[in-house]
């Protein structure tokens, strides 16, 4: 904390992530029938994601019931994915790199239930600038694959992302921690689906975890 009421902060986020498509029978009446893996067969997906970032944020009264802030932020991303399997029958390997830098511009509201219970209201733009990539896919491929590069996307949280936070014992820095967030292209899409060219920031889901605060 800068002063009371303006925040500084930094972040790091680093993925390793898997994913299995199994085999497409090919169907002579349909052929969208492996479109959902971007036209190949059967695929085994690798990735790794590096994230680094950091902004200021503004807060309002932090005695008041509810509390507003602003925060500014922006963030370096590198993704790296090797995939390999069968296409047509036969196998095949690729790979692509890219970086990518995002700036976000998030409003959020802080409301006080209890001294135990918190839920938060986060409306957020963001701006995804995608540099250009090192790949073997073909410019087909990367379209039916949503590997947009050399591209700046706008994204506009515009149903609010919802946390809850709720303090299981009071005399324990123990939590229960929901999320709620959907972020989209507003005048273009609502919720996440498959949409062969679409550039994806997050999407829509749901999570929730456990929390323990060291003091």
């Amino acid at each position: 904390m800068l002063k009371d009421r303006v925040l500084v902060f930094a972040f790091a986020d680093l993925k390793g992530e898997h994913n299995q498509f199994n085999d497409s029978t090919r169907d002579r009446n349909n052929f969208d029938y492996n479109d959902f893996n971007a036209g190949f067969d059967s695929s085994a997906v690798s990735g790794k994601r590096y994230t680094f970032g950091g902004g200021i944020e503004f807060f309002s009264n932090t005695e008041e019931r509810v509390i507003r802030s602003l925060a500014i932020s922006s963030a370096f991303h590198h993704f790296s994915l090797n995939d390999s399997g069968f296409l047509l029958g036969t196998p095949y390997s690729r790979f692509y790199k890219i970086n990518q830098l995002t700036f976000y511009l998030q409003g959020n509201l802080l409301f006080k239930i209890s001294d135990r219970f918190n839920l938060a209201a986060v409306t957020r733009l963001t701006i995804l600038n995608s540099f250009r990539s090192k790949t073997d896919y073909s410019a087909v491929e990367k379209f039916n694959a949503n590997l947009r590069d050399k591209r700046a996307t706008v994204f506009v949280s515009l149903l609010p992302t919802l946390y809850a936070d709720y303090r299981l014992l009071r005399n324990v820095p123990l939590y229960f921690n929901g999320h709620f967030f959907n972020d989209l292209t507003f005048w273009e899409h609502t919720f996440a689906k498959y949409e062969p060219g679409r550039t994806y920031m997050k999407g829509t889901g749901a999570s929730l975890e456990i929390k323990y605060v060291f003091q």
